[in-house]
């Protein structure tokens, strides 16, 4: 099994890590159909394994085999995953490495998410990124990634550094059970702000605990994000493609698209929400 520590923090933003650098690979295929294992763990084991398949069978290979029935890609406009890996092949001498660093898993156990650092390696040349995979638990137990949607890869001069254990994030609380959820008016509101005074507003809405992902610049806590100067594009519309939510109601993803004024092209949105007692929080916003 994996060795499991608490996690201590100055300002105690996750419960607890879990260390891979003791997981055998053959262990991390075995947890990751364990039926009876901790939902998060399973969640992490699946991931690993899922990076571990990319080296093993190829990339394309293993985004199917770990792609959920209703898995999604961005291509910008979102479509079916299954059937755009289809016909995929590997580009030779092209190799992609990944970790999670950072994890996150709903009361309920059935919707989750990671993030963390790849490198993409094309003879010579290194690039370096960050991923933000949703994942869902089927009805057989298994998990697949419903979204798949990191950062594009910057040309590096060294490849970034994988972890060797992951953060799992704490849970929220349980949401009301309404049909639509209420995580729907979270992401509109959101998106009305960022149309009237841009993408800058964004970091003010994330939990204590929450951090965007932005080029050049990777993952960015909620401090250091409040702070930076230079980062407020102006939106004229923003798109709701669509979303998960939990059925604890506690974990939510939406997704969408924001088009900017003057010659900046668009770019998707993806955005993790984690209910707690004050209502739906903001947890991760990836704007790629």
């Amino acid at each position: 099994m994996a060795h499991v520590t608490p996690f201590r923090s100055g300002v105690g933003l996750f419960t607890r890590t879990l260390s891979f650098s003791v997981l055998p690979l053959v262990v991390a295929y075995a947890l990751a159909a364990e039926p009876g294992a901790d939902p998060v763990d399973r969640m992490i084991a699946t991931e690993l394994s899922f990076a571990a398949d990319a080296q093993r069978i190829g990339i394309a290979p293993a985004f199917r085999r770990h792609a959920a029935p209703d898995g999604i890609l961005m291509r910008p406009d979102p479509a079916p995953a299954l059937e755009v890996l289809q016909g995929n092949v590997d580009t030779p001498g092209v190799r992609l490495e990944w970790k999670p660093a950072i994890a996150g898993m709903s009361l309920s156990g059935d919707l989750g998410f990671t993030t963390g650092p790849y490198r993409l390696f094309q003879g010579a040349e290194v690039m370096n990124g960050d991923t933000l995979t949703v994942w869902v638990r089927g009805a057989d137990g298994r998990w697949g990634w419903l979204l798949d949607h990191g950062l594009l890869p910057i040309k590096a001069s060294a490849p970034a550094g994988l972890p060797g254990e992951v953060a799992i994030m704490r849970q929220g609380q349980p949401g009301p059970r309404r049909r639509p959820s209420g995580v729907i008016d979270a992401d509109a509101a959101l998106n009305a702000e960022v149309i009237a005074q841009g993408t800058a507003v964004i970091p003010g809405h994330l939990a204590d605990d929450g951090f965007v992902l932005r080029l050049q610049r990777g993952r960015v806590p909620k401090a250091a994000a409040v702070d930076a100067v230079g980062d407020n594009l102006r939106v004229s519309t923003a798109q709701r493609f669509g979303m998960r939510v939990s059925r604890a109601e506690d974990l939510a993803t939406t997704y969408g698209r924001l088009t900017f004024d003057g010659a900046q092209p668009s770019r998707n949105y993806v955005r993790i929400w984690r209910h707690d007692v004050s209502g739906w929080q903001l947890l991760v916003d990836l704007i790629n």
